[in-house]
């Protein structure tokens, strides 16, 4: 597992592709995001790991005309994980009801 410093550099990375990004970190019951934007994201990171959080994923959304389109994709750790790839898919639907938005689609990742 790569250091939390090291995900925060790639998710600062990734960010120009995109209007908002995050890093999913999940838990054995739940889901937590850490966006780029957010304050105190490094620390938040921080904590969600501390507590048994694992970072598995990046989701990026771009607007375009009142709806978005959402991208996908696992950290390197989990590349080529089909069950990886299903849980991050389902995860697009719960970011697109916690950012409220009601017209968005799922597409691959924006390289």
């Amino acid at each position: 597992m790569r250091s939390t410093a090291d995900l925060i550099q790639e998710l600062d990375g990734e960010a120009q592709k995109f209007d908002k990004i995050c890093i999913v970190v999940g838990f054995e019951n739940t889901t937590t995001f850490v966006f780029d934007r957010d304050e105190g994201r490094q620390s938040a990171l921080d904590a969600a790991v501390e507590v048994g959080g694992e970072p598995v994923g990046l989701i990026g959304l771009k607007f375009n005309n009142g709806s978005a389109t959402f991208h996908a994709r696992p950290l390197q750790e989990y590349d080529g994980d089909p069950a990886m790839q299903e849980y991050l898919k389902a995860l697009v639907s719960e970011v697109a009801q916690r950012l409220k938005i009601a017209s968005w689609s799922r597409k691959g990742w924006v390289n």
